[in-house]
């Protein structure tokens, strides 16, 4: 469905007659406001190049990790027991080039649920559902994959099985791009 400043589009996919999976986007037109809320800031970390890389472990983690440079901040790291289900840290795209509204998706989809944090040893995982919300004017944020984000996501809640989890992407500059809600079970 296509109107005059929002256009809401739907995919599916199938696999033996099955859907798999649904995706549902809505793209919007920029709308005079005069209403603003900016509460939600990037942490105060220090710059990317005051924390290592997290190495990639070929068998150890996912594949796909080693097309990001991931620079963990606070040392909650998945199943390591930690007191809280809490990950931040700094992200950028090991592949050169610039970075589109795609690739804004894989910086947040690529951290492991903040909930992993407080096991011990390796659990399976998966999402239920997803939600992210492109905050930005991307065109006024700089695009280039050799600039680093900030990524936080918390879980406030978990049980039974499902776990949630709120996250926040921020731009290069400290500017909020995005932020996410996931359902995950464990």
């Amino acid at each position: 469905r296509s109107g005059g400043s929002l256009t809401s589009v739907e995919g599916r996919v199938i696999q033996n007659d099955r859907v798999c999976t649904i995706l549902v986007a809505g793209f919007g037109a920029s709308r005079p406001t005069n209403i603003m809320i900016d509460e939600q800031t990037r942490p105060e970390v220090a710059p990317p190049q005051e924390y290592a890389s997290l190495p990639y472990i070929e068998g150890i983690v996912p594949a796909f990790t080693q097309h990001f440079d991931f620079r963990m901040t606070n040392g909650l790291l998945p199943f390591s027991g930690a007191s809280e289900a809490h990950i931040q840290g700094w992200i950028r795209s090991r592949d050169e080039g610039a970075i589109d509204e795609a690739a804004l998706l894989s910086l947040i989809d690529a951290w492991p649920p903040p909930i992993w944090t407080l096991a011990t040893r390796p659990i399976p995982g998966s999402t239920i559902s997803w939600q992210v919300n492109l905050l930005a004017d991307l065109g006024a944020v700089c695009l280039d994959s050799e600039n680093f984000w900030f990524y936080e996501s918390r879980s406030r809640a978990s049980s039974h099985g499902y776990a949630d989890c709120d996250g926040a992407l921020f731009g290069p500059e400290g500017e909020l791009i995005a932020t996410s809600k996931q359902l995950f079970v464990e």
